[in-house]
């Protein structure tokens, strides 16, 4: 790995929930790359909405992903986030209009959103292109 970092950051729905980037996700794992989930559900019932994230926990526990490796944004904009912690190689996500698009238009976020759709082939390549 050429960067400082290793860390690489999966939105869950529609992403990381997908076999295929669940596939991509232990290929990455298995060259020393450490993956985070950073997802716009929120954590808990707290603010009156039926939270499930059992699937989240079921992923992150076939991947090893541990509990401080699981960001959830309850529904707050995530580049601010990435803004405040720019330490990720890259973060892949499936909804273009509202993270990746904001996210690489940012001058202040550093961390480069790829987009994946499970249609569109090239977000593997694009990946390799930060690794």
């Amino acid at each position: 790995m050429k960067n400082k970092t290793n860390n690489i950051s999966f939105d869950f729905d529609d992403t990381l929930w997908t076999d295929e980037v669940e596939a991509y996700a232990r290929e990455l794992i298995e060259q020393g790359y450490v993956p985070w989930i950073v997802t716009a559900r929120y954590q808990d019932n707290s603010k009156g909405y039926s939270v499930d994230n059992s699937p989240v926990y079921e992923v992150a526990k076939r991947l090893e992903i541990p509990r401080e490796r699981i960001v959830f944004m309850n529904h707050k904009d995530k580049v601010g986030y990435f803004i405040e912690n720019p330490d990720f190689l890259f973060h892949l996500d499936d909804s273009f209009f509202s993270v990746v698009y904001p996210m690489n238009e940012n001058p202040n976020c550093h961390v480069p959103a790829i987009w994946y759709d499970p249609y569109i082939s090239g977000w593997r390549g694009k990946i390799s292109a930060y690794l």
